[in-house]
């Protein structure tokens, strides 16, 4: 782990680290990275249970929009469907789950 280099005299512990330095607040970044990446894996928990919710062509283009990272473009083409059609179905669905997160 990083962490340790640190403290290894054989290898970073050798350094001389002043306040100002990167290394000396070494812990508090890895403590806030690790908050971070627990909150970003609660939010991606959550994406995936709210794409559960919808069915079919409506669950198809979620999953590849926000969990494969694919355009509404190239879904279109995936899932042979014209853009326009699938850019319609993708901002209707926007609109419903902005709509239930409102109430």
């Amino acid at each position: 782990m990083e962490l340790e280099r640190w403290y290894d005299p054989r290898d970073l512990g050798k350094v001389k680290i002043t306040n100002e330095s990167t290394a000396a607040h070494l812990e508090e970044y890895i403590k806030r990275d690790r908050a971070f990446l627990g909150e970003k894996e609660l939010a991606m928990e959550a994406l995936m249970i709210m794409i559960e919710r919808f069915k079919g062509l409506d669950n198809q283009i979620l999953k590849m929009k926000y969990m494969d990272g694919m355009t509404l473009r190239e879904i279109a083409e995936e899932l042979n469907y014209s853009y326009s059609y699938i850019m319609a179905k993708h901002a209707s669905m926007v609109k419903t789950i902005k709509f239930v997160e409102d109430l």
